[in-house]
């Protein structure tokens, strides 16, 4: 397991936008992308929608902590009939998140980038790429 002090995360820097629950410290998934892996929150947002669509192999391969929920006012960690929440990780994860940024290379989610993400688009550039290939193939 690699230890949160090799990437020099301080956990008093962002002791205002942290959360105690039960026992963990729960970062809000904005801090985690913007201050400490310098992403955007859609980003972020994005490697687990992508995460959820793999195998059980690939799963294994990529590792993602777990994503949770915490409702305001009840400071529950579970799934509530509220829409309100924030979506948060818990500190000791954190490594794993930085883990996987370093392994998520170029073009590893393009595929479901331009499936998912970009609408028209997305379907500009499919159209495009298969244009590109057919012509490709004929030559």
């Amino acid at each position: 397991m690699v230890d949160i002090d090799d990437y020099g995360i301080d956990r008093d820097k962002y002791m205002d936008d942290i959360h105690y629950r039960h026992g963990y410290f729960f970062y809000n998934y904005r801090l985690v992308a913007e201050k400490i892996l310098g992403k955007s929150y859609a980003t972020l947002f994005r490697w687990y929608k992508w995460f959820q669509q793999l195998t059980k192999e690939e799963k294994e391969e990529y590792r993602l902590p777990p994503m949770y929920k915490i409702y305001p006012g009840t400071g529950e960690i579970k799934n509530s009939n509220s829409n309100i929440y924030l979506n948060c990780i818990r500190y000791e994860d954190i490594p794993l998140i930085l883990e996987f940024s370093k392994r998520v290379r170029c073009g590893l989610m393009a595929q479901y980038n331009r499936d998912k993400s970009w609408g028209k688009r997305g379907e500009e550039i499919r159209r495009k790429l298969g244009s590109k290939k057919r012509q490709s193939k004929s030559k």
